[in-house]
């Protein structure tokens, strides 16, 4: 509350702490992160979001202060197209140049370079829908163009405003960029891995680190996925002008996500709650799920994390920097072991 308690040094009759305050933000503690409300009272229930409550997981954080401004941040979260090229060609060329690209990628199907670089085959537009806490985007793979049918191919789903959530199942990312002034963001990594029936290693802390734009040498780091994105938010400029772009039938998800913010403001304004904001503790439960939801069963844990142990790398993401990958791998091999996936 910023109130003072003690005046140690004053006569033990004096009143003075009682009327010394320099304001304060109510605070809650929820999945290793303490979440401050700077807005006025009376503060909205912290949303017990499916990444934060969920049992037994192990929690890691990196953190990232970008020079620039935090929307242009989260609008390269509203396009899924940016992954083909992004994190594919860009990714690929990338390895190239440093020439681990036979030693990153021996198979090169299953690095993600090459599955962004084929995220795109047989495309047909964007797929784009909102519910109560944000909107889910995809693209649309046709029949038409070649595919086999006519199916979507999901992309991370957008927590309004601020939040992206990538996949579930075993592994989940959620990237966090908060705005601490027109021209910094604070951005979280926050990663879960979670098996259902599996016990997690223990974690006495849930650790935190830095993910660095620049290596010790001064040079971008531009080999990993988060890197990447990094790069092409800051490669903008402090605060992009919007008022020069073009955009296209590729950019929908962006133009649909400007319209909700728009329309967001235009509630709070008018005195209305706006999207994703209770004041009532008993609203959501105890834990609000979002898909692709977490695994449910030890088979679908199985599953999971025979997928990630054949398509996930630590060093292609921000999991190089993770002072706790012994601990994720000793994770990953009791959830192999019992579910019979060595």
């Amino acid at each position: 509350t910023g109130q003072c308690i003690e005046t140690p040094l004053e006569s033990p009759n004096s009143r003075l702490k009682e009327r010394v305050n320099i304001g304060g933000y109510p605070v809650k503690e929820l999945g290793g992160l303490v979440w401050g409300y700077l807005g006025p009272l009376p503060a909205p229930v912290l949303p017990p979001y499916d990444f934060l409550v969920v049992p037994n997981a192990i929690r890691q954080i990196a953190v990232t202060i970008i020079p620039c401004n935090w929307l242009q941040c989260h609008e390269n979260s509203a396009d899924p197209y940016h992954n083909t090229y992004l994190h594919g060609h860009f990714f690929k060329y990338q390895l190239e140049r440093l020439g681990t690209l036979d030693e990153r990628a021996p198979e090169p199907d299953k690095h993600r370079a090459f599955m962004s670089m084929h995220f795109t085959d047989f495309h047909d537009g964007i797929d784009f829908k909102r519910d109560e806490f944000g909107f889910q985007k995809g693209i649309k793979i046709s029949k038409a163009k070649g595919a086999k049918e006519d199916s979507v191919k999901p992309f991370p789903y957008n927590i309004f405003p601020y939040l992206s959530r990538v996949a579930g199942g075993f592994r989940c990312q959620v990237n966090m960029r908060v705005p601490m002034d027109d021209t910094h963001t604070y951005h979280l990594t926050y990663v879960v891995f979670h098996a259902d029936g599996i016990e997690a290693p223990e974690q006495a802390s849930v650790p935190y680190f830095d993910a660095p734009l620049f290596d010790e040498e001064g040079h971008p780091v531009l080999d990993y996925v988060l890197a990447q994105d990094m790069t092409a938010w800051k490669s903008q400029g402090e605060r992009t002008d919007r008022t020069k772009e073009n955009l296209a039938a590729t950019d929908l998800a962006i133009i649909e996500f400007r319209k909700i913010i728009e329309e967001q403001i235009q509630l709070v304004e008018a005195g209305i709650t706006p999207m994703g904001v209770s004041y009532e503790e008993d609203q959501w439960g105890e834990i609000i799920e979002f898909e692709p939801r977490f695994t449910d069963s030890r088979a679908s844990s199985g599953t999971a994390v025979g997928m990630f142990r054949a398509n996930y790398s630590s060093i292609d993401d921000v999991e190089r920097y993770s002072p706790i990958i012994p601990l994720v791998e000793e994770f990953v091999r009791r959830v192999a072991e019992a579910s019979g996936n060595h």
